[in-house]
């Protein structure tokens, strides 16, 4: 006599993390460069380039509030 077994099935994903799936992977195996943006960061003490849209990670800096950014 086989024992009783305990199976589980796999935790069924929400329109939103098939979403989210779907838009990393579209980045991830797309083959076009990133927009970027450059700034000299102070907390780095180096030239950053920083996604476009996005805050250094460093020093907060944003791309519309620098002057001499690229």
């Amino acid at each position: 006599m086989a024992k009783n077994k305990i199976v589980y099935e796999p935790k069924k994903l929400t329109f939103k993390e098939k979403r989210m799936i779907v838009k990393a992977q579209k980045n991830l195996f797309s083959d076009k460069e990133p927009e970027m943006w450059e700034h000299y960061c102070e907390e780095e003490k180096t030239e950053m380039a920083v996604g476009k849209g996005e805050p250094c990670n460093w020093c907060g800096k944003k791309e519309e509030d620098c002057e001499s950014c690229s």
